[in-house]
């Protein structure tokens, strides 16, 4: 009896070591950026669809519209999911990216898709805050539907387009330093 239960402990002890062996070579082996991946491929697969037919688009604090140019652009786009106030809050940050790009004859356009009850704000902080690069408030979801492709993942939201609007690069250069000196070797 008591050879049995050496055995069957034996057992046990070299069931839960093989188990744990297999789950630490499946996490090894796992890829948790797969899916980050997998989603930029898809971002530059198809050029980007830059055609608003119902924005409300503003230009240094004036009503204008939107009309896409054959340069490269930096694309931030923020839909309905995130606070659209606060990223507008928060854009004076780009003004420095903003003067580079324009000087390299590029373009940065925001996009927002703004939920109906907060759009009269944002379009008084477009009009107040006067901002040198497009902003886009996309009230009918047209840049979603227009480029499927975009995923709902807010770190992919913010991307650089070469003159064909395709992707080619995903990343922001506020936040990231390396992203930066990606977008500005793009551009020359």
């Amino acid at each position: 009896m008591k050879r049995t239960n050496t055995i069957f402990m034996i057992g046990a002890i070299m069931l839960l070591i093989l188990s744990i062996a297999l789950i630490a070579i499946y996490w090894i082996k796992r890829d948790p950026n797969r899916e980050l991946k997998r989603q930029v491929i898809a971002m530059q697969e198809q050029p980007i669809t830059l055609d608003f037919k119902k924005a409300k688009t503003f230009l240094a604090g004036r009503d204008t519209c939107y009309i896409d140019s054959p340069v490269n652009k930096l694309i931030i786009f923020v839909d309905s999911l995130s606070c659209s106030s606060c990223t507008v809050s928060k854009l004076g940050e780009y003004l420095e990216v903003c003067d580079t790009l324009s000087s390299k004859n590029s373009q940065m356009l925001v996009i927002l898709q703004t939920p109906k009850r907060y759009q009269e704000e944002v379009i008084s902080k477009f009009h107040h805050e006067r901002f040198p690069f497009w902003c886009i408030l996309d009230i009918e979801a047209e840049f979603t539907r227009n480029n499927p492709a975009i995923p709902k993942t807010p770190l992919l939201h913010t991307f650089t387009l070469d003159k064909d609007n395709k992707v080619i690069l995903v990343g922001d250069p506020i936040k990231n330093e390396r992203i930066w000196d990606l977008v500005q070797r793009e551009l020359e």
